[in-house]
């Protein structure tokens, strides 16, 4: 029996020290796991308020804009609140790392090399490969290089830091103390080098954004800068302009009154001379005998040859002011042709030349001005008779090309011909194209160069062909287009006749038309009324406005002959006052002035004038308008 309770002691025995050791192992295990979640809370707490740091500090950071204080404060706030040795930020500047800011050195230890830093070890290690390099005992890790200058490091954590995968920058964290940086240490640096390259990004954003506000600033600046200059530039050339307008103007007005001036006074003794050779042409002061007559010849040729200069100066004047006007209209070109024919064909049998013409059956009609195209005719006419020695020959040839829109006209010569280096000079006016010629051939050098104006005022071209002893051709080029043929073309010419006129039979009907001549020139008063008595006229002479005014209503005349141009009350002015008189408003007003300027013509009419004259008059052709004025009132 105490065999049996002994061997249930002990069996129980046993059993209580089994389970003694499984409740103490259950202890340890408990007392482990307790630990475990301990250490675990611990390093949570720990990561908590890691993280509470980080993101402390990338607050910090992010709310510094300029780079350089970024990366000065990042580097100051970890060593500040981890209370690590050294922390270092460098920027990557193209392959190779580039320190931008140092912080968090102990103040008691002197200035690292940086430069050894930039070129060996880990930090280039990790700018290269852009992977971090956890070092905590700097002696085992082969690509730490130990330098004099860091005696007192035993462990290095180097990050790269990361934008977008980009490396951008190294953070590096240096300690005095072995296994210094914990898992939890390197996760949050991990962060922290993430948020710092976030700011560091931001920076250089703002840098530039800055950079560039700052470029658009100062090119705003010079923008502005540079358009109160051109304004300035502007406003100062606009005066100029306006000063050299002003200054264009009084020369054109003064260059105006200069040519009216001169054309009033060559005009006037002009008409003088051509009218009382005139006159005495008619023979109305007595018979003469045949070298009386040839004299009388020669006087009005060379009257009407400074006529004509004086009207080429004022058309080419008009044309270069923008007032010359062509009326355009249909014309018959071959009448034209046959007119300026006519008018060189008594100055080329003086030299014996044979004028042949050809003109194309089927250019009927032409849109140009009449009077202008037989001026251009005549003009390249003459010059052909001026070079062509005596027995030669000239012609006008007439050409249309209808799949061109276009008519040609030629005139031809077989005389001296033009030379090549002469030909830029063929159309400027009062050129000669040698002092040779000058002297050998008169002229003013203003035929050719009238001609190409009006030509290129009708929208046609001039073309020479020239060969030196061969003669030369002029060709006309102008718009060509069919119409239907107007009235029947007055070949009237535009200048009276240089051959003496027959004498028309006076009356001397003392019951003829009265005629009021007003007139200041007394050699005109004379000759006038000499021509127009023996034409069977009476006549009253006014020498001012005034006058005028005053024996038109005296007299009540049937005719007005009115000067515009005199002393006192001028021409257009008595024209107005005698229009205003009921009593006078009647009588045909011819206006005979020597003015021949643009709107001349038109401030007569204006005025109340009936007709227009511009002097020197053909005589003979005053009396037709007088009568044509007559007949009208009748």
């Amino acid at each position: 029996m105490a065999e049996q309770v002994s061997r249930v002691d002990q069996d129980n025995l046993q059993q209580v020290k089994t389970a003694y050791e499984q409740m103490k192992i259950y202890a340890q295990e408990l007392n482990t796991e307790i630990l475990e979640r301990r250490r675990a809370q611990k390093a949570s707490e720990q990561r908590a308020a890691q993280m509470t740091l980080i993101n402390d500090i990338g607050g910090q950071v992010a709310a510094v804009l300029e780079l350089d204080q970024v990366l000065s404060r990042a580097a100051q706030l970890v060593r500040e609140m981890f209370d690590y040795h050294r922390v270092a930020l460098y920027l990557l500047d193209g392959a190779a790392p580039a320190l931008k800011a140092i912080a968090g050195q102990d103040p008691s230890e002197s200035d690292v090399d940086q430069d050894n830093c930039l070129n060996e070890g880990l930090i280039t290690w990790v700018a290269q490969h852009g992977e971090q390099i956890v070092a905590n005992d700097i002696r085992e890790e082969p690509r730490f290089t130990l330098t004099l200058e860091q005696p007192l490091i035993q462990a290095e954590l180097c990050l790269p830091m990361k934008m977008g995968g980009r490396t951008v920058g190294v953070l590096d964290i240096q300690s005095k103390h072995l296994n210094a940086f914990s898992e939890n240490d390197v996760f949050a640096m991990e962060t922290l080098s993430t948020q710092i390259a976030i700011a560091i990004e931001n920076a250089r954003l703002h840098e530039a954004v800055r950079q560039e506000l700052t470029e658009r600033k100062r090119a705003e600046a010079a923008l502005a800068e540079e358009r109160a200059l051109l304004a300035e530039r502007i406003s100062e050339r606009t005066a100029e302009l306006s000063a050299a307008n002003v200054e264009l103007a009084r020369a054109a007005r003064l260059k105006d009154e200069f040519l009216a001036s001169m054309s009033h006074e060559l005009r006037t003794p002009l008409n003088g001379i051509l009218g009382m050779t005139e006159t005495l042409q008619e023979k109305i002061y007595g018979p003469l005998n045949e070298r009386q007559l040839k004299a009388l010849q020669r006087v009005e040729e060379s009257g009407r040859h400074l006529l004509a200069l004086i009207n080429d100066i004022l058309d080419l004047s008009k044309i270069e002011a923008g007032k010359f006007d062509l009326q355009i209209g249909p014309i018959p070109l071959e009448a034209v042709c046959e007119a300026s024919l006519r008018l060189i064909k008594q100055e080329a049998h003086k030299k014996r030349l044979k004028i042949t013409a050809s003109i194309d059956a089927a250019v009927t009609t032409l849109q140009a001005d009449k009077r202008r195209l037989k001026q251009i005719l005549v003009n390249l006419l003459s010059n052909a008779i001026k070079f062509t020695p005596a027995g030669g020959a000239i012609g006008l040839e007439v050409v249309g090309w209808p799949e061109l829109q276009a008519v040609n006209l030629t005139v031809w010569d077989q005389g001296i011909g033009i030379a090549p280096e002469g030909m830029d000079r063929l159309f400027k006016p009062f050129v000669q194209l040698d002092s040779a010629l000058a002297r050998q051939y008169e002229g003013s050098g203003l035929g050719l160069a009238l001609v190409y104006r009006m030509v290129e005022m009708h929208g046609g071209c001039v073309t020479v062909e020239s060969e030196i002893g061969q003669g030369s051709r002029f060709t006309v080029s102008l718009p060509w287009q069919e119409t239907d043929v107007p009235d029947t073309l007055d070949e009237t010419p535009d200048q009276p006749s240089l051959l003496p006129l027959e004498r028309r039979t006076s009356s001397s009907n003392s019951q003829g038309p009265v005629v009021l001549l007003v007139e200041d020139n007394e050699t005109l008063i004379e000759t006038v009324m000499d021509y127009l008595q023996d034409k069977g006229y009476r006549l009253i002479v006014a020498r001012d406005g005034e006058n005028a005014v005053e024996q038109a209503t005296l007299k009540q005349p049937d005719l007005i002959l009115m000067d515009i141009q005199m002393p006192g009350i001028d021409g257009l002015e008595a024209t107005r006052r005698l229009r205003a008189d009921t009593t006078l408003a009647l009588i045909p007003i011819i206006a005979l002035t020597a003015l021949a300027m643009p709107g001349d013509r038109e401030r007569c009419l204006e005025a109340g004038a009936n007709e227009y004259l511009s002097k020197p008059v053909s005589l003979k052709r005053l009396v037709s308008v007088i009568e044509a004025q007559l007949q009208q009132r009748a």
